[in-house]
């Protein structure tokens, strides 16, 4: 995705559908047929990003152009809805499997991969550490200027090129004087990782960079917009600020379900609150009525059952077998659900074909993994249940799971902080 723009005249006109958008930007871009097909679908959003769906290949895009109005009522703020035009854009498929995209070859095609990776690690859409902030912008410079020199041309080139090359807030950019040093000591320090840095060409640039936002949590994530109800540090606190909510991005990929902290103008990168993998959640979720939905009367609710184990600060790690439920409220809750079901399924039919390859002789025995979450809370046994007419705005103090911190399986370097949001039990209304 590098947002420039391509001709569409559908064969079909008002009855096209969204891969005739595909077989557009194939042919302009002289993209591999197969592997464009596969890589790419069609994208709605709005000019604040309020609303971000994929198309699916039967609908059509002008009858989504003509009710994108409605959508964005039902599942966008009112106050983020921007320019109510919607944005049509190609860009990668929320769908395609890590694993097959590393079996991309066509040059093209990972160009444009690299062009989107590139926009989401500058629009801090990445829960990067500082060494990977300071790599991937180096390889954006490289891509642009080649090895590094000592001549003065090219390095003032580089450095005029720096704030392009680096998400906001890594570089000072105010003219006091004890941040003209801290300026100064950064980009001594960037044009250091710059010099270290070696490619035969920029194909190989593009692929090592894609290869460090592979290994991020969050690549290749959808994100939604929600509020979490925070865990006052005492009765009087919460009484005092009145439980006041707390917007948090949610982020749902291949790989899991993330929740992470608003993003700052100052952080280098996302803040993942919450990481954890399919199999360790189940998901239901409550909805109000259309109506109700459209005027903002009331919210869904996404509930995300889990059981990762707690960690105890006086005796280490102490699995607990107590399930608890995080409650996002959202306008965006079904659209969610609708992805972690998808993936939930995706992935049970993979593992349930891994297995039989085994008994079958076709695979070496490997563990099989087992999921984290109890049989009673297992998602293949109550993955998704949603509730009409819900009243469940109304904050229920009771049934309260004390929680600290956790730490899940598949995420084992991110701390997951329980304890900054009030937890429900699983018999809660």
């Amino acid at each position: 995705m590098d947002y420039t723009p391509f001709d569409f005249h559908p064969v079909t006109g008002y009855d096209c559908r969204a891969p005739e958008i595909i077989e557009a930007l194939i042919k302009a871009r002289n993209l591999d047929h197969a592997q464009a097909r596969k890589t790419f679908a069609v994208w709605f959003t709005n000019s604040t990003d309020a609303l971000d769906v994929q198309l699916k290949p039967h609908h059509n895009p002008f009858i989504i152009q003509r009710y994108w109005r409605y959508f964005l009522r039902r599942y966008a703020n009112a106050d983020a809805h921007g320019n109510e035009a919607p944005v049509v854009y190609v860009r990668r498929s929320l769908w395609l499997r890590l694993e097959d995209e590393k079996r991309l070859s066509n040059p093209r095609v990972l160009q444009l991969l690299f062009e989107e990776a590139r926009n989401c690690y500058l629009g801090k859409r990445y829960s990067l550490s500082v060494d990977d902030v300071l790599t991937l912008g180096c390889l954006l410079i490289y891509k642009d200027h080649g090895r590094a020199s000592n001549n003065t041309q090219h390095v003032q080139a580089v450095r005029k090129q720096l704030l392009e090359c680096f998400p906001q807030g890594l570089i000072p950019t105010q003219r006091k004087a004890f941040q003209k040093n801290r300026q100064e000591e950064v980009i001594s320090e960037i044009m250091r990782v710059y010099q270290s840095l070696s490619a035969r060409n920029n194909d190989e640039v593009r692929l090592r960079f894609l290869l460090v936002c592979r290994n991020n949590p969050l690549y290749a994530a959808v994100f939604f917009s929600g509020v979490l109800e925070p865990a006052p540090k005492s009765r009087l606190t919460g009484l005092i600020t009145g439980f006041a909510d707390v917007p948090v991005a949610l982020a749902v990929n291949e790989r899991g379900f993330f929740v992470l902290s608003a993003v700052r103008k100052d952080d280098l990168s996302a803040d993942v609150i919450m990481a954890l993998a399919h199999n360790e959640i189940s998901v239901t979720y409550k909805t109000p009525s259309e109506e109700h939905a459209l005027h903002d009367v009331d919210m869904a609710c996404l509930m995300v059952t889990t059981t990762v184990p707690l960690e105890d600060d006086d005796a280490g790690d102490s699995p607990s077998g107590v399930p608890r439920v995080l409650k996002i409220f959202s306008k965006q809750a079904p659209l969610m659900a609708a992805c972690l079901i998808t993936f939930h399924h995706s992935q049970r039919a993979a593992e349930f074909s891994r297995r039989d390859n085994i008994i079958n002789g076709l695979d070496a025995v490997d563990e099989i993994d087992q999921p984290v979450v109890p049989a009673s809370t297992r998602p293949d046994t109550t993955v998704i249940r949603v509730m009409k007419e819900a009243g469940h705005r109304g904050r229920h103090r009771h049934h309260k799971v004390t929680a600290k911190t956790a730490r899940s399986v598949a995420f084992p370097d991110i701390l997951n902080r329980f304890d900054a949001f009030v937890l429900h039990s699983v018999d809660e209304d």
